[in-house]
């Protein structure tokens, strides 16, 4: 069975329903703060951490068999949790802070403050913060270490700049005041600068090396080398995470998804099969491209399927417990 994974943004859960990412990449769900030690903490089975927002909940899912094996409480429906392997971090949006966890004891081992409203991004060994268009990044190695009032952001991307981060942990930047697309490599490395087009607000996500955003008010798909894929009647409401290398790019529309060839442009509709439409963003998650068949949270509905069609597994469902 493959169980899904909610995007890092602020949209409302159905409390039975748990969210998770596919074995080997990077998991976006709520789960905050101390827990209790449980008795297995062999890492290798590719365990994932799930949630359930409006219980406070979150619990470490064993994907071999479909059990939770530790629980952690969340102080907030809005936290976020990152995963990569065995990194876990928690971003509490409500109360700025970005934690680290340990998950052998679902307990916090280190944490920083965040700059107001910050858009948090990780991959390989690096975290990048973004608040109001300025960057920072951090290592994601030992203990945090971030202090925004002392350390000067890496850039200023200006309104509305947004940052994501590759499964290398290159940071890949876009300013939209500047027209121009940053990266850096490393943390030890300056930004290289290259031109980008012209773009409204927009959404980023990395796939492999490759970046591309979301221009919202054009519906088209603009490629890190300033190449731009219209994508048709069909407006996209969510750009897929970031994630592995593919030849394509997913997006969600409010019946189902798209289906983008970065080489060609050529659009491929994926119809979800829904009763009802929707043109509310919230109402959508962002898609996962595991390089296979896209997957994505169904709009309405809530149904983690494969491209949204009937499935009949579930993923288990986080529920309060007295204990």
């Amino acid at each position: 069975m493959i169980a899904e994974v909610w995007r890092a943004r602020r949209k409302t859960i159905a409390s039975a329903t748990v969210i998770a990412l596919i074995a080997g990449g990077t998991l976006t769900v709520a789960a905050l703060h101390p827990g209790f030690p449980v008795s297995d903490v062999d890492l290798t089975s590719r365990d994932v951490w799930v949630t359930n927002g409006s219980e406070l909940l979150g619990g470490r899912l064993n994907k071999q068999i479909d059990e939770l094996n530790g629980s952690i409480t969340t102080a907030s429906p809005a936290s976020d949790l990152l995963q990569r392997g065995d990194a876990v971090f928690v971003v509490d949006p409500d109360n700025d802070r970005l934690e680290s966890v340990d998950p052998a004891t679902t307990s916090i081992t280190s944490s920083v403050d965040l700059p107001p409203d910050a858009e948090v991004a990780y991959g390989g060994e690096v975290i990048a913060v973004v608040s109001h268009g300025k960057l920072w990044a951090l290592s994601s190695v030992g203990d945090l270490r971030l202090d925004v009032v002392s350390q000067p952001p890496l850039l200023d991307l200006g309104a509305g700049g947004h940052a994501v981060v590759t499964a290398e942990g290159e940071i890949v930047a876009v300013s939209p005041d500047d027209g121009a697309l940053y990266r850096i490599p490393t943390l030890a490395d300056a930004p290289v600068e290259s031109a980008f087009p012209k773009i409204g607000e927009f959404q980023l996500a990395a796939i492999g090396d490759r970046v591309v955003a979301l221009d919202e008010s054009t519906n088209e798909l603009v490629l890190d080398d300033g190449t731009v894929r219209p994508l048709g009647e069909d407006r996209a409401l969510e750009l897929q995470q970031s994630g592995p290398a593919s030849d394509h790019a997913v997006l969600a529309t409010g019946t189902g998804l798209l289906r983008v060839a970065l080489g060609s442009g050529d659009v491929e509709v994926v119809d979800a099969e829904v009763s009802s439409g929707t043109s509310d963003a919230d109402d959508v998650a962002a898609p996962v491209n595991h390089g296979r068949r896209p997957s994505a949270m169904c709009s309405r509905a809530r149904e983690p399927t494969r491209s949204c069609r009937t499935s009949t597994s579930r993923p288990p469902a986080i529920a309060s417990s007295s204990g």
